[in-house]
C-alpha cells in the first residue's frame, strides 16, 4: 500500500497540472477577493474566498483521471502485474486522492491568510467574533473540516463513476453534475420529505452537509439533523466505496 501510494505521489508530480493547480486556486481565490469588495468580508473570508468549492471542483477532476488514465493508457496493466490486487490499487487511489484534497484545504487555508492580509488589509481581524460565537480564523478553519467531510462522498461517488465510463472526461462531466446541481435536486425534493420520510435520505440530500453545519437554517432543506447528515455521509461513502472497488476489480483492461 506504502509503495503505491509512493507511485500515485511519483505520477502526481511529473503531471504539468501539478505546477499549475495552486496557481490556478490562487488567482481564482485572488479574483473572488476582489469581487468581495464592499461585501460580507467576514463570509468570504471564512469561506476561503469560495476556495473550497473551487478545491472540490479540482478533487473530482483528480479523482476521475486517477482511474481512467490507467486504463486509457494501459498502465494498469503493470500496476496488476507488480501488486496483483486491484482492490490495494483502488484503496490506495482513494486514500490518495483525499490526502491531496486535505493538502488543497490547507493551501486554502494559507491562501485565505496571504490574500486577507495584502487584498483586504486589517479589516476585519481574524480574533474577531462570526458565527456561533467562534472568532473568524476558528470559522475558517470550521468551514474547512465540513467540506472535507462532504468530499468523502465526492470523492467516492466520481471513483465509482470513473469505474463505469470509457474515459476521464465522461467522469468529470458527471461528477460535477451530481455535486453542484446534486442540491438543486434535494431542495426540489424537499416538499416530499414531509409526505415521504424514507426520501430525505438519499444521497443528493448528503451533499447539503457543508451547508448545513455552517449554517443551521438549511435544516429546513434537508430535514435531518447534523448528526443525521454525518451518518447519512459515512454510509453512501462506504456504499459507494465498495461498489467502485468491485466495479475497479471487474472492469475489463
Amino acid at each position: 500500500m506504502l509503495m503505491l501510494l509512493k507511485q500515485e505521489m511519483f505520477k502526481i508530480s511529473k503531471k504539468k497540472s501539478t505546477i499549475y493547480i495552486p496557481i490556478i486556486l490562487f488567482v481564482l481565490m485572488i479574483v473572488v477577493a476582489f469581487m468581495s469588495k464592499g461585501s460580507d468580508a467576514k463570509f468570504y473570508i471564512s469561506s476561503a474566498f469560495a476556495g473550497f468549492q473551487w478545491t472540490t471542483i479540482l478533487i473530482i477532476i483528480i479523482s476521475a483521471t486517477s482511474i481512467s488514465e490507467e486504463f486509457q493508457y494501459g498502465t494498469i496493466k503493470h500496476l496488476i502485474y507488480s501488486v496483483n490486487n486491484r482492490y490495494i490499487i483502488y484503496f490506495s487511489k482513494l486514500i490518495f486522492v483525499f490526502l491531496y484534497s486535505i493538502y488543497l484545504h490547507l493551501l486554502s487555508i494559507v491562501y485565505t491568510f496571504l490574500i486577507k492580509i495584502f487584498v483586504l488589509g486589517g479589516i476585519p481581524k481574524f480574533s474577531e467574533q462570526y458565527l456561533y460565537g467562534l472568532s473568524l480564523w476558528k470559522n475558517l478553519m470550521f468551514n474547512s473540516f465540513t467540506d472535507l467531510v462532504g468530499s468523502l462522498i465526492i470523492i467516492s461517488s466520481v471513483f465509482c463513476i470513473a469505474c463505469v465510463t470509457n474515459n476521464g472526461s465522461s467522469a468529470i462531466a458527471l461528477g460535477i453534475v451530481l455535486c453542484f446541481l446534486g442540491e438543486g435536486i434535494s431542495s426540489a425534493l424537499s416538499k416530499l420529505y414531509l409526505q415521504f420520510n424514507g426520501i430525505k435520505w438519499n444521497p443528493f440530500n448528503m451533499l447539503n452537509i457543508t451547508n448545513q453545519l455552517g449554517n443551521p437554517s438549511y435544516y429546513s432543506i434537508t430535514h435531518l439533523s447534523n448528526t443525521q447528515l454525518l451518518f447519512g455521509n459515512f454510509f453512501y461513502t462506504i456504499i459507494f466505496i465498495l461498489l467502485g472497488s468491485i466495479l475497479f476489480s471487474r472492469r475489463r483492461i
